[in-house]
């Protein structure tokens, strides 16, 4: 009995992880079907692995186009570094950016500051190492940071909500625009604790923000 039950929980815990997938996986296609735009090319991360930890060096190579973001900073948290093209992983998820001192724009989103919804990630940790977005979580509402593009152009933003929820719940609040907010960008890194068994942070915190006017 006590095995037949075991068999039964696992059977359950697999089913609730394969309907999870198809969940991130629905929301991610009707997010590119009504965001669709060309991007370049080879250089889009859609592999998501263990990133780096070595620095990124002043002799760091962007490679994007001259209307594609290339920095975020958030000067309040002395957050700082280069952003990587990230789409869609192995998982049918976001991917993420290869190096923890590298953020990633989700290339089936806009581009920052465009109409419509932006999206960014970044790692939390590795260890010891601290990530770009180590302290996301002390983002508040009103503060401003900014997206410096290829032709080093800046984009000022400002903060206008800070969620932490659940991993399940992430894509649905990640992938939502607020109606009131034309050109919305998102920024998400994990939270909450590490969960072993699925080699991942238990929580996420996306951070919401509209260019300042």
């Amino acid at each position: 009995m006590k095995r037949a039950l075991r068999k039964h929980r696992r059977f359950l815990w697999l089913a609730g992880g394969i309907i999870l997938v198809l969940v991130i996986a629905a929301l991610i296609w009707q997010f590119q079907t009504q965001n669709t735009k060309p991007s370049s090319t080879s250089d889009i991360v859609t592999v998501s692995a263990e990133p780096s930890t070595v620095p990124i060096g002043p002799d760091f190579t962007w490679d994007g186009a001259p209307n594609e973001p290339k920095k975020l900073f958030i000067p309040r948290l002395g957050i700082e570094g280069f952003i990587q093209k990230v789409g869609v992983d192995q998982n049918g998820e976001v991917a993420v950016p290869t190096n923890i001192a590298l953020a990633g724009w989700f290339v089936d989103s806009v581009r920052p500051g465009e109409k419509g919804l932006s999206v960014i990630d970044g790692h939390i940790s590795t260890g010891s190492e601290k990530a770009i977005f180590q302290r996301l979580s002390e983002v508040k509402t009103g503060d401003v940071f900014s997206i410096e593009f290829g032709d080093g152009l800046k984009k000022d933003f400002v903060v206008f909500g800070v969620k932490d929820v659940t991993r399940e719940d992430a894509p649905a609040v990640l992938f939502s625009q607020d109606p009131t907010v034309a050109r919305q960008l998102n920024l998400i890194t994990c939270g909450g604790d590490y969960d072993d068994s699925e080699s991942t942070f238990t929580r996420r915190v996306i951070v919401q923000a509209k260019p300042v006017s």
